[in-house]
């Protein structure tokens, strides 16, 4: 039996959450870059920024979090105007590869119904259409 998808609204967001998945303590989201050396096309912080540009919302901010007990997790927390705030411990290989994560993560609870994930690097748009198809 599938269970429906839980819809929020925040100001003039209307989100769909994507499934929280199970926590394993030592297993790497990415132990390895994310993004490919040789990768031309636009990068999910890249799509953020612009598909908040768009809309006249300020550019995302990005925290680094800390962690007294593993500070190399390189976890990470994006902030959009007030609006929406996601978070994820990690581990990641780099920060930047949490920015990318969390970028992709808030583009889809803003609107997965856009296909944006055919522009995204191929760890990413496998990371988004696992959440469509759950």
């Amino acid at each position: 039996a599938s269970t429906s998808p839980a819809y929020e609204t925040l100001d003039s967001f209307t989100m769909l959450r994507p499934p929280r998945k199970k926590k394993s303590k030592k297993k790497a989201i990415w132990d390895t870059p994310s993004i490919p050396k040789d990768w031309t096309g636009k990068t999910p912080r890249i799509m953020l920024e612009e598909w908040c540009a768009k809309r006249k919302l300020s550019k995302p901010q990005y925290q680094r979090l800390s962690s007294s007990s593993s500070p190399s997790k390189n976890g990470c927390r994006v902030v959009i105007q007030k609006t929406l705030t996601l978070e994820q411990e990690g581990p990641f290989d780099s920060f930047s590869d949490a920015h990318h994560y969390l970028a992709t993560e808030a583009l889809y609870q803003l609107n997965p119904t856009l296909p944006m994930y055919r522009l995204f690097p191929p760890i990413f748009r496998d990371l988004w259409k696992s959440w469509v198809d759950q």
